[in-house]
C-alpha cells in the first residue's frame, strides 16, 4: 500500500487507492482517488479549487509512489475545463513522459502528464509538470508489502 507518510502537505491524493502500471511505451501510469477538502481554508474560502492545487495533487503522487527523492516542481501547465468542487472525489491520473533528463550532476528532471477526471470521465484539467529529484530515486512498487 502507499501512504504520504512523511510527504510534507498538503495531501489531496487518497494514497490506498494508488496502483501504478507500465504503459505500453515503456513508461509508468499512477491512477488514485484525491478529493480537495473544504476545511482546507484555500479551498474553502473560494469555494472552488484552484490550478495551484491540482499540481499539489501531481506533486502527491510523485512523494506516495517514492519515484522521486526530495521532488521539486520547477515548471507547470494547467488547463482547467470545468470548475472542480471541494469534498468531491475525481480520479487523477498521471503518466512519466519520456527520459529523465540531467539537470544539475546530482538531480534529474522527469516530465509527468496527468488529467484530474470526474466519475463519468469528464476531464477536469489537464496538469504537465517537470519534477526535479535527486539521482538514482527508483519507482518503488510498495503495494507488495
Amino acid at each position: 500500500m502507499y501512504t504520504l507518510d512523511g510527504a510534507p502537505p498538503p495531501h489531496y491524493l487518497n494514497a490506498e487507492t494508488l496502483t501504478i502500471e507500465d504503459t505500453q511505451d515503456g513508461g509508468l501510469r499512477a491512477s488514485g482517488e484525491v478529493r480537495f477538502p473544504s476545511t482546507d481554508p484555500t479551498i474553502g474560502e473560494r469555494g472552488h479549487v484552484n490550478m495551484a492545487h491540482t499540481l499539489f495533487a501531481v506533486w502527491n503522487v510523485a512523494h506516495a509512489l517514492k519515484i522521486f527523492k526530495k521532488p521539486l516542481a520547477l515548471e507547470s501547465n494547467c488547463k482547467v475545463h470545468k470548475m472542480m468542487r471541494p469534498d468531491t472525489e475525481y480520479s487523477l491520473t498521471a503518466c512519466l513522459v519520456g527520459e529523465p533528463e540531467q539537470f544539475d550532476e546530482r538531480r534529474d528532471i522527469q516530465k509527468v502528464n496527468a488529467t484530474i477526471s470526474d466519475r463519468v470521465g469528464t476531464v477536469m484539467a489537464e496538469i504537465d509538470a517537470k519534477f526535479c529529484y535527486l539521482r538514482n530515486s527508483q519507482p518503488t512498487d510498495q503495494s507488495k508489502d
